[in-house]
């Protein structure tokens, strides 16, 4: 069977989709041949697309799962694409470039991207990394993380009585983020506590460099560099980080009224939450009104920003029409797509500052491309050495230092610790056997989502609360 006959067969199965079979016909146009497998990898590129990989690896294939085809009608279609050739193949065609002219197609290094798709994620990589040095700080800097990131005693002397005798040591430790017990002295801790000690005593006995607290850590990584990623699980505080942050920036800003800070998120759902959560955090810093009237808590969709022009797929702000603003802060930026974060980014004036928010394992884009999890991919809560050093100097912190981390890296922050649940609780584990079990690749998520689903229906039944399933023939069906 030829390649055009093919990819008919598998559009009338569903298997492809009308773009990925139009493209394909395209490029057999192109090269006035629809036999050449390089229509096959034409396809499987604009298939994989709709899948939201933004290339194809021509060196990781699998040749027994080729448009997730069922292994022997795959290594049927692998026998006219040869994979094993396929750089050459690839490399060889006139509809595939580098990028230095307008072809359909791009082969960077095995990698086989559509033009577009390598474009913009050229030009992201490009802004992020003209972005990734340090900002001198303000002399004060480390005062003003200190006095935004204080444990709060006020709680503490609250929740204190109530705890179990033998739990008050471990709950101490959890409080206060305490890495290494040795350097802190719990009996004394708690016997201010119970002796009505003043919050500056409680302080004195827990020192920072016994402590790491990973949101004061992310404020100093996104108040030093010019760009920045604050990442983290639901309940681990990216909202009263973000908000400590802003006033962090507002604070140190040699501007009367402060910079020129926006916030937007991708979807209109989004920007209404993001400016509730992040009005109610900023009513809650321990600041002055002057500063807190500086803070920005108004956030509006990408597209509102950027100037949405009315059926055409331009915005008014461009490379050549750019942004009025000092710092760019994006919510819920794993669902930003790569087209539009090419497009934001190429809009920001020169001198501006990024932070991305979002939870790198959850709510992936609608569209290809995974820009908020491929930035965090090498990120493990490691800096290098010149990174280590500033960030301990404003935190007083002892972080990791690794001379492998990349320059995107440093200024990358996880936030580790969840307010929800403990980590140790039987959903803290469930939910870090999820992301790990996730992570590698496509490997394991149908058994992954299998255990999941077993486990909210046990849940569900414990709790003796009925749980409402889709029937064909009543429309719900109630099990207990």
């Amino acid at each position: 069977m030829a390649m055009s006959e093919w990819l008919q067969t598998l559009y009338k199965r569903n298997a492809i989709r009308a773009i990925d079979r139009q493209f394909a016909r395209f490029i057999a146009e192109q090269v006035g041949d629809g036999s050449s497998p390089i229509v096959g990898w034409a396809a499987l590129v604009s298939f994989e697309l709709g899948k939201g990989n933004v290339c194809v690896d021509l060196n990781a294939l699998d040749a027994s799962r080729l448009f997730d085809l069922a292994p022997a009608e795959s290594m049927k279609l692998a026998a006219i694409m040869q994979p094993e050739n396929a750089l050459s193949l690839v490399a060889g065609s006139e509809v595939v470039g580098d990028g230095s002219s307008p072809t359909p197609m791009v082969l960077a290094g095995t990698r086989l991207y559509l033009h577009r798709y390598w474009a913009a994620e050229q030009r992201v990589a490009q802004e992020i990394v003209s972005r990734t040095n340090e900002i001198p700080m303000v002399s004060d800097a480390s005062e003003i993380l200190d006095a935004l990131f204080q444990p709060d005693i006020t709680l503490l002397r609250k929740l204190f009585p109530g705890w179990d005798e033998r739990e008050k040591a471990g709950k101490l430790v959890d409080f206060f983020d305490i890495t290494d017990s040795e350097k802190v002295d719990l009996l004394s801790l708690q016997s201010a506590l119970e002796n009505g000690a003043s919050d500056a005593e409680i302080l004195s006995l827990v020192h920072d460099n016994a402590r790491l607290n990973w949101q004061k850590v992310a404020a100093a990584v996104a108040l030093s560099y010019r760009f920045a990623v604050v990442s983290g699980g639901p309940g681990t505080g990216k909202t009263t980080t973000v908000a400590k942050l802003l006033a962090a920036l507002v604070q140190s800003s040699d501007k009367p009224n402060g910079p020129d800070i926006k916030l937007v998120a991708p979807t209109g759902k989004a920007a209404n939450r993001l400016t509730e959560s992040i009005g109610n955090a900023v009513a809650a810093l321990p600041v002055s009104d002057e500063v807190r009237g500086k803070i920005p808590v108004q956030a509006s969709t990408i597209h509102r920003l950027l100037g949405a022009i009315p059926n055409r797929v331009e915005f008014r702000h461009h490379e050549g029409n750019r942004l009025h603003l000092d710092i760019l802060v994006v919510d819920e930026a794993s669902m930003v797509d790569l087209p539009l974060m090419a497009r934001l980014l190429s809009a920001l004036p020169e001198h501006a500052r990024v932070i991305l928010l979002g939870d790198r394992d959850q709510l992936a884009s609608v569209e290809a491309g995974a820009v908020l999890g491929d930035i965090c991919l090498g990120a493990d809560g490691r800096y290098s050495p010149p990174r280590t050093a500033t960030l301990s100097s404003l935190t007083g912190f002892s972080l990791a230092a690794d001379d492998s981390v990349s320059r995107v890296s440093d200024g990358v922050c996880l936030l580790k610790k969840s307010y929800r649940f403990h980590a140790q609780s039987g959903i803290g584990q469930l939910a870090k056997s999820i992301n790990e079990a996730m992570l590698p690749g496509w490997t394991g998520c149908c058994s992954v989502a299998l255990r999941i689903s077993r486990c909210m229906i046990w849940i569900r039944m414990c709790t003796l609360k009925p749980l409402r399933l889709p029937c064909r023939v009543t429309g719900t069906t109630s099990l207990r």
